[in-house]
Parts: C-alpha cells; sequence; structure tokens
C-alpha cells in the first residue's frame, strides 16, 4: 500500500510553526491528519524529573525521553500514512538532530540513539527560523512552554537549526533518512504568516505537487 505523503514542519521555537502548520492543513484537500512532536502523554512530566526540571542538567536523560518518544510515535505514524490522505506533523525527526546537537550530540550519535533507518521517511521538510529575540517575544508567556524555551538555548538553536540546514545537501551517512527529501528554510523575522504560507506552499507545489493550486 502506497503511504501518504508527509510533511513536517520544524525549526526554532518562536519562529511560527503552529500557524504555518495550520494553513498547510487547511489548505491541503482530502483527508489530513495533524500531530505535534512530542506526541506521548509521558514526555513533558518526565523532562520536569529529569534533571530537576533544569534544562542542560540531564541531557542523557533528556534524550532517552525524546528518543522513546519519536520510537513509539513512529508506529503511530505509519497507521496514520495509511488512513489519511496527507500527515502534516510541527516537529519532526530533524528537531532531534538540532536538539541534540544542543545538548551536546553529533548528528551520528543523534542517529545511532533514534536508528533512523527504522523510522518513517518523510516526504518534504520546511524548517523555520527567525531572529532569537523575536522568537522569545513570541513564546516568553506560553503556558505549553517546556523547559528549553530559554533566550540562551534559543539563541544556539537558531545557529543549529541553520546548520542542520546546510548539513542536509551534504549526504552525511547519519542524515541518510533526510537523503533525496525536499527541504527549504524559512527565515520568517521580516514576514507575515501568510508570507511564510505563500513561500512553503509555493515549495510544496514545486517540489511534491500535493493537491496545491
Amino acid at each position: 500500500m502506497e503511504k501518504s505523503p508527509w510533511i513536517i514542519v520544524a525549526g526554532l521555537d518562536g519562529a511560527g510553526k503552529t500557524s504555518l502548520r495550520d494553513r498547510i492543513v487547511d489548505y491541503l484537500p482530502g483527508d489530513v491528519f495533524s500531530f505535534k512532536f512530542p506526541y506521548q502523554d509521558f514526555v513533558h512530566p518526565m523532562l520536569e524529573i529529569s534533571g530537576n526540571g533544569y534544562p542542560m542538567d540531564d541531557t542523557h536523560t533528556d534524550e532517552l525521553i525524546f528518543a522513546l518518544d519519536a520510537r513509539l510515535t513512529n508506529y503511530e505514524l505509519k497507521r496514520w500514512r495509511e488512513k489519511y490522505d496527507y500527515v502534516v506533523s510541527q516537529r519532526g525527526w530533524p528537531d532531534h538532530f538540532i536538539f541534540g546537537a544542543i545538548r551536546g550530540l553529533s548528528y551520528k550519535e543523534e542517529e545511532k540513539l533514534l536508528k533512523t533507518d527504522e523510522l518513517e521517511k518523510p516526504s518534504a521538510i520546511i524548517l523555520l527560523t527567525t531572529n532569537p529575540t523575536t522568537a522569545y517575544k513570541r513564546i516568553e508567556h506560553d503556558p505549553d512552554a517546556d523547559k528549553y524555551e530559554l533566550p540562551e538555548i534559543l539563541e544556539i538553536q537558531y545557529e543549529e537549526t541553520k546548520r542542520f540546514s546546510r548539513a542536509l545537501s551534504k549526504n552525511y551517512q547519519s542524515l541518510k533518512i533526510f537523503e533525496e527529501v525536499p527541504n527549504i528554510l524559512i527565515d520568517t523575522t521580516d514576514y507575515t504568516k501568510k508570507d511564510t504560507f505563500e513561500i512553503a506552499k509555493a515549495f510544496l507545489a514545486e517540489e511534491l505537487d500535493l493537491g496545491f493550486e
């Protein structure tokens, strides 16, 4: 059975992922399933236990929590791709490599932990970034924010998002799951939500012909 396309909207916290994901879901034809990583209910409570709730005090346990969420959710993802016409996620495997780098892991170490050869391969990746100061202003009062949504970490995440985008063109063995997957990096600093959507829409129309007019 042919799998439905899976579109990932990934990148910097505060760059506009939620808005873009929702606009793509509303625009796509057919039956669309949308979800957000982390998906499993245990993730946020366990992050508050790990490192006593501090972002960099137990990075090993944090990595294990996120990896477990990814691998468990992958079972659901397989079923969603069989049931729905399109699947759109906020976050995905790219964010694991970005945050793994923030926590000191190389791409090779992250790949070994996730075992990406056993995971679903995305159809398209949209990476969003923005000025870190702007990003923090957008999320500083978010009641659902996790312990990593801090100004100093956003600065690192900003650089690691750009580095990951560049790495996608270098055919690293550790990033093999992304090989031949269309991707785009959009800096939303000076764009409206509509501007960002129009760029993403054009990208998807050109690369995947996913029902966009």
